[in-house]
């Protein structure tokens, strides 16, 4: 037996479907569409984000377990798997770290078992290593986007500046796109040659890395 239940309001409108054992209502809001599913018990189970007027996932989607305890959480671009997926063991401890660039292919993954010990791992978790510059300028503005890779129990600190001649410039705006993917904005006042920098403090508990320091330098920009 199903139901269906609609209702709309001036902020946003949702509808419902409800069957013997899930609930599912869909919620539409300027920045997409979010689908929620709770189990016959009501406990959240399925959290999904959708672009705007699209079937196509967009943002952070979250999955759990029949009792609440989370299972997954993954991102999209425009149904195109971004950032960071990671899926969890019913202890909560980590099951599986993957790693997507924008255009969905695999940079980083990392499994693990039950008792939180790494089984297998492919690719580097050295930010600078998997960094990608896209410049781009406009309104005198100078664009970076770069790949953050940090995976469950790492901790990672990111400086990132520009240089010319004695100036430095920092960013006035650090954006995230879908958490790993970040986004960086200077505003250029003065033509010339420009150096970016990026340093990066990381530790990996599991792995019982201690802090260390890499810096990402592009030489040479000039606007």
């Amino acid at each position: 037996m199903k139901s269906i239940k609609i209702i709309a309001t001036g902020l946003f409108a949702f509808l419902s479907c409800k069957t013997n054992s899930t609930y599912t209502q869909f919620f539409k809001t300027s920045e997409g569409t979010i689908k929620e599913t709770f189990n016959s018990k009501n406990i959240l189970i399925e959290h999904v984000s959708y672009y705007p007027d699209t079937p196509n996932k967009h943002g952070e989607s979250k999955y759990y377990y029949d009792n609440g305890a989370l299972l997954r959480v993954e991102y999209w671009n425009r149904n195109v798997r971004s950032s960071d997926y990671v899926e969890y063991y019913s202890n909560g401890h980590p099951k599986l770290y993957v790693f997507y660039d924008i255009d969905g292919d695999t940079l980083f993954y990392r499994k693990y078992s039950k008792n939180n010990a790494i089984t297998d791992e492919k690719g580097s978790l050295d930010s600078s290593q998997l960094y990608t510059y896209r410049g781009k300028l406009k309104d005198s503005i100078m664009v970076y986007l770069f790949y953050f890779i940090y995976p469950p129990e790492t901790e990672a600190f990111v400086k990132r500046y520009l240089v010319s001649g004695q100036d430095t410039i920092k960013p006035f705006i650090t954006c995230k796109n879908n958490v790993g993917i970040r986004v960086s904005e200077f505003k250029i006042k003065h033509p010339g040659q420009y150096t970016y920098c990026q340093s990066i403090l990381f530790y990996d508990s599991l792995n019982k890395l201690n802090l260390r320091f890499s810096q990402t330098v592009k030489n040479d920009i000039d606007f």
